[in-house]
């Protein structure tokens, strides 16, 4: 696992000697828990964090909840009581581009939302990302409600620059500006559990407020009376968490050495 010692780029270290790594969903932090070696868990400020190794790295894991409002409030919490040497936020995506078929992993070279480009991903960071013949470099973009529809998804590809696959999310740049405000390097790592021409069930964007959570009470108690969409909708909870493992492993791959 990783790469030849001449290819992986040095990596500063900071006052932490730690990574941090953020995720939205406890499905997405479960894999990376599992692979954590000698976990400690702690609380600050009622949020719940592990510390432990991955790779070769010391590493803190929290889950910042989902939405951008929980993203950007949980990066500021944990980097608020921490220094690490860097802040990596890790996921699923919904690719925009045809390029980007389901279980790909991807890295954000540029990361949007609505109010423009987000600060930018560390170049050592991303440097590493590039060595790894298992990653693609793209253009994530942080929507501020579910990218459900395959019209929205050729809709949003359409705004952003050319040239790049391109995949949504509801975090990355919220995780960006807040690891900036704190001058902590960032990088965006994420899996794609559904591809561009895919529609989801409409009732997951109808039980989320623009820029909040998903609301799951919401979603099971619209979903109890329809069949299908609660078919698919436990279709996406088994990608979620296949997809969440594939990256998982890819974190730890990727802090194998320093």
């Amino acid at each position: 696992m990783g790469d030849p010692p001449s290819r992986r780029p040095e990596l500063r270290r900071g006052d932490g000697g730690f990574i941090a790594v953020v995720t939205a969903l406890p499905e997405e932090l479960a894999p990376l828990l599992a692979r954590l070696i000698g976990p400690a868990a702690e609380r600050r400020d009622g949020a719940r964090l592990w510390r432990g190794r991955l790779g070769a790295r010391p590493v803190l894991l929290a889950c910042s909840g989902d939405g951008n409002e929980n993203a950007l409030r949980g990066a500021r919490s944990l980097l608020a009581g921490n220094r690490p040497d860097a802040l990596i936020g890790a996921g699923v995506a919904g690719a925009l581009t045809a390029d980007l078929p389901m279980g790909s992993i991807v890295f954000g070279e540029r990361v949007f939302d609505s109010a423009g480009e987000a600060p930018g991903a560390a170049p050592a960071w991303l440097d590493r990302a590039r060595t790894r013949p298992d990653a693609v470099a793209a253009i994530l973009f942080t929507a501020d409600r579910v990218v459900g529809s395959a019209d929205r998804r050729r809709e949003l590809a359409a705004r952003l620059p050319p040239g790049r696959p391109a995949a949504a999310d509801l975090e990355s740049a919220c995780w960006a500006r807040a690891a900036a405000e704190r001058e902590v390097p960032f990088l965006a790592l994420r899996a794609i559990s559904d591809e561009a021409g895919e529609d989801l069930p409409e009732l997951l964007s109808a039980c989320q407020f623009p820029g909040g959570p998903i609301r799951r009470g919401c979603v099971a108690r619209r979903a109890l009376f329809r069949p299908a969409t609660a078919w698919k909708l436990l279709e996406l909870r088994r990608r979620v968490r296949r997809e969440s493992g594939l990256l998982a492993r890819f974190v730890e791959s990727l802090l194998q050495y320093d």
